[in-house]
């Protein structure tokens, strides 16, 4: 009987972990200007075109799509501040791959 709950219990944690990766999977896929600033919740006055510049240089292929989706996705889920933790790990990922953000 212990097994059997422990089983469930286990399949459970599964399938919502798997769902939780999917969706942010799907998110990601879908970079654009627009799907951050909406999930991030950017203000205007901050934003300054930071989010335009980040999604450009990706499309550009000076940003790998790799950092900006790990940026993005650690941001989300901040409960505070996601912009400012966006920018700011967007800020030193690029740094790392040789390009100055600011």
């Amino acid at each position: 009987m212990c097994r059997k709950i422990a089983f469930v219990v286990l399949l459970l944690v599964v399938v919502i972990v798997a769902r939780k990766h999917n969706m942010a999977q799907a998110a990601a896929e879908r970079l654009d200007a627009d799907t951050i600033k909406q999930a991030l919740k950017v203000p205007e006055i901050e934003n300054e075109g930071f989010v335009e510049r980040v999604v450009a240089m990706m499309n550009e292929g000076k940003l790998s799509r790799k950092n900006v989706t790990i940026a993005f996705i650690k941001a989300r889920q901040r409960n505070k501040h996601r912009f400012q933790y966006f920018k700011h790990a967007m800020i030193e990922l690029a740094q790392r791959e040789g390009v100055k953000l600011k």
